[in-house]
């Protein structure tokens, strides 16, 4: 069985990324009789992401930002200024905001343990996403370890997709970006410093050289559908479901807890530090990736 949450309405961002872990937490706890895998659908307000190594000294241009007080809980970040906020996964900082959609794919690798390999992984999950954008004769491809690339500018490949994973008892947990409006990128290039690692297919181009948007017939809903669609012909099931309220519950149960005691707290944010005695869960294992910026 495959579950889908679709959640695209920007909320507290902290929470947002908490979900991804809370999920994978419940996933895991479902055990070989339970689903399979499943797919989210999720965006934030003004966000600046750093991967889970990333300094913010090194990566992020402004120092305008808002990150939660040592008493008060997280702010839901303005429009006006972005919210800094760190992942679990590896790979680079990006930016979350108006311009673009998250997706995050969960997998019981006791159901795929093919995806034991990290690099195999990327190929079969990016081709899903791939599928799902061809859908709307959208053309696009993997490139480097993570990315995907969509139309060319003077023969260089510009990058409209990055995706990272991190993994967990069991549970595999990829999650990537879709650059869906130009003005975005306006952004990165505003609160987003040069990145201090590339893929080489970069090739030293700034942030304006290097990435683009998807078409404007683009269409959030129909991307979701053909996702699902193709996520489930892998899985050799029928459809997705919906999960019901009280699963639903205890997710954002997980996720409310892991947002007060790791993602809302400075000490995580600033410098990567979770105290296993606050945390719901232990440590995750990281795998590198690379997201837009």
């Amino acid at each position: 069985m495959i579950f889908e949450i679709a959640d695209v309405k920007p909320r507290n961002p902290w929470f947002a990324l908490a979900m991804d872990e809370a999920i994978c937490f419940w996933l895991q706890s479902q055990g070989s009789t339970g689903y399979q895998g499943g797919i989210r659908l999720w965006s934030n307000p003004w966000t600046i992401v750093l991967g889970r190594s990333c300094q913010a000294e090194v990566n992020v241009a402004t120092s305008d930002y808002l990150i939660p007080g040592p008493t008060k809980g997280p702010r839901l970040a303005s429009t006006a200024r972005p919210a800094l906020a760190r992942r679990q996964s590896g790979g680079g900082t990006v930016l979350h905001g108006p311009g673009n959609i998250n997706y995050s794919l969960f997998l019981s690798l006791h159901a795929w343990p093919e995806l034991f390999s990290v690099d195999r992984s990327y190929a079969m999950l990016l081709e899903l996403i791939c599928n799902a954008l061809r859908c709307q004769n959208i053309s696009c491809e993997r490139c480097g370890q993570s990315d995907l690339v969509s139309g060319t500018d003077a023969g260089q490949q510009l990058k409209v997709s990055g995706n990272s994973q991190f993994r967990k008892h069991g549970v595999l947990v990829l999650h990537g970006t879709l650059i869906t409006h130009a003005g975005i990128i306006d952004k990165v290039s505003q609160w987003l410093q040069h990145p201090p690692k590339e893929p080489e297919y970069r090739a030293r181009r700034d942030h304006r050289q290097f990435l683009t948007a998807l078409p404007a017939h683009f269409e959030v809903a129909h991307f979701f559908e053909c996702l699902k669609k193709h996520f489930c012909l892998l899985a050799g099931t029928p459809g997705a479901e919906r999960l019901p309220e009280s699963e639903t519950k205890r997710i954002y149960s997980y996720a409310r807890k892991l947002t007060r005691t790791v993602y809302g707290r400075a000490d995580w944010i600033k410098q990567a530090k979770r105290s296993s005695r606050n945390a719901l869960v232990p440590a995750l294992t990281t795998v590198q990736g690379a997201l837009p910026g």
